[in-house]
Formats: C-alpha cells, structure tokens, sequence
C-alpha cells in the first residue's frame, strides 16, 4: 500500500470511529448561525474575513459586510453606475496586499470596492476595448508574491495593470485551441512560477 493510500485509509478510519481525544475537540466548537432574517440571503458562495476586521459574503443577491452585529448590503443599482455591476456574484472573494477588497460575478465582470467611498469601480469585457478584461464571468484572483493580481475567467487568463487600469491577456496556443480551452480552473505559485489549470 501506498503513503497516500496508507494516510486515506487512517483518515478514513478516523471519522467512522473517531478516538475519544478527538470527539473531545469536535464538541467545544459552536455554531452560529447567519439567516435570511437577520438579512443574508440563503446562498452564498464565497467569505471572506478582511483584514480591518469585517466580514464579506459573495451571495446569489449581492455582496454583504457583517460587522459582528448586522449586515450590509452592496446590490447592483441601474442608475449607479459606481455600484456593483451584478447582484449574482461568483465563488471568489480577494484582499490584494494594498486592502482592496475584489468581487467577481458570474456575468458582470469584476469590481474594486473603494473603502471610502464605499463604491465600485467595474471592470467589464468590452469588445471594443483590446485593454479591457477578456470575459465577464471571473473564476479566480490571485495576487502572486511580485504583487501582480491575475484574474481567470472563462476566456482566458488576465493579468491587471493598476497604472493603466488595463489587462494584458494570456490564452493557449490557438493551434492547439479547443471548446473549453479558455476557461481556467485554478491557479498556483511557487518558486518556479505560476501554474495554470485548464478545463480541457
């Protein structure tokens, strides 16, 4: 048997007959739980905890800050154009280095919430726009150790240039191009560089 196969297998017996030490543990732990009623809607796909302190939930209707007593709430507005561009958002919440909190959404794009405004400033494909991020429905961010912050959607990998508040844009050789190609999956760094994952 395997190292790996040898650890699953401990796991594995762990929870279907876990010690008395660990059932211990397990039973000190306490839920609270965050409902409708007290103004979160029931789904939600990404939290975050930022670092002044407050919590960030990416919901089915919008974003939502929770200061340990109630919520806010951050819903898309027709006749604002500095709120967030969807109410859908995506299963990724970000805080880059500088504290900026990041929200993709699932069709709108992607925004930059500014703490003291508390508006949104929306990054959205644009056809006409070759500068512009490549799709509007965001999958990851990540910010590597040089501080550059890389944004997968469904149509390629985007790297984010906060001078110009431009994208350079990065897709698989288009001879070896095929449906699905573009949509990335998850990103990872380490000494040698970032890797990609690719829905092939």
């Amino acid at each position: 048997m395997t190292k790996v196969n040898t650890l699953l297998l401990l796991f594995f017996a762990l929870l279907i007959r876990p010690d008395s030490a660990i059932y211990s543990q397990q039973s000190d732990y306490t839920f609270q739980h965050l409902t409708p009623e007290q103004g979160l809607p029931h789904t939600v796909y990404s939290i975050l905890k930022g670092s002044r302190g407050f919590m960030w939930f990416a919901t089915i209707n919008g974003l939502y800050r929770y200061d340990g007593q109630s919520f806010k709430s951050y819903r898309y507005q027709p006749d604002d154009s500095s709120s967030i561009s969807g109410n859908l958002l995506s299963s990724y919440l970000f805080e880059d280095k500088d504290a900026c909190i990041w929200v993709g959404t699932q069709a709108n794009g992607l925004n930059k919430f500014n703490r003291s405004t508390e508006t949104f400033e929306r990054f959205k494909y644009n056809p006409n726009d070759p500068g512009c991020i490549s799709n509007n429905k965001i999958r990851l961010l990540f910010q590597d150790a040089s501080g550059v912050l890389w944004i997968a959607t469904d149509n390629g990998l985007n790297k984010y240039h906060p001078d110009t508040k431009e994208f350079s844009v990065y897709k698989p050789d288009a001879n070896h191009l095929k449906s699905g190609d573009n949509v990335i999956m998850s990103l990872f760094e380490d000494k040698k560089g970032v890797f990609l994952g690719w829905n092939r």
